[in-house]
């Protein structure tokens, strides 16, 4: 029911780079590198086939604005599992909701991360589409090494809460829409 059942993910250290186009800039060569012994119509014919068949859904540009520590992308392989919620905040909630995920939920993800139960946690910002008739405007995303680790998670989200972070973890949830 939502119209795509795959995700790709380029990462980049730029974000002009990110938006500029230039990673299409040089697919033949690339195309060239992956398939050395095709020829010019068997990869042309390749690249056609590819487009047509993996039609884009959906194209977000985003940016990572917290992270736990002690993971690196370089570090997944294969079978690594990623959970992905995105939320809709308002941007009027943007503060409150980004206060909230940083403050509050970043260190108790952080505690699973440092010990063993989860590999990674972030939360990334949509910088384009934005505005009301999006589909969301954030993301988290926890990365397990495996289905196992992904189903067992279980943070205790009012573990050493006080007053304060559990006022602030409310207001946070209130601030977004899961989807």
């Amino acid at each position: 029911m939502q119209d795509f059942q795959y995700l790709t993910v380029s990462l980049y250290n730029d974000p002009v780079k990110m938006m500029d186009g230039s990673s299409w800039e040089h697919l033949e060569e690339r195309a060239k590198a992956a398939y050395p012994n095709m020829t010019e119509t068997e990869l042309t014919a390749k690249i056609n086939g590819s487009a047509k068949i993996s039609g884009i859904a959906v194209r977000i540009y985003a940016q990572q604005i917290a992270i736990t520590t002690g993971f690196s992308p370089a570090e997944m392989v294969l079978g690594t599992v990623a959970e992905i919620d995105m939320m809709k905040v308002d941007l009027e909630n943007n503060k409150t909701y980004e206060n909230a995920e940083k403050e509050v939920f970043q260190p108790l993800h952080q505690k699973e991360v440092d010990s063993g139960k989860k590999l990674n946690w972030g939360l990334i910002r949509f910088m384009n589409p934005i505005g009301s008739d999006t589909y969301a405007s954030h993301m988290t995303a926890s990365m397990f090494k495996d289905y196992n680790m992904a189903l067992n998670q279980n943070i205790t989200y009012n573990e050493g809460a006080t007053t304060a972070k559990t006022k602030q973890m409310q207001e946070g949830i209130a601030a977004g829409n899961l989807k």
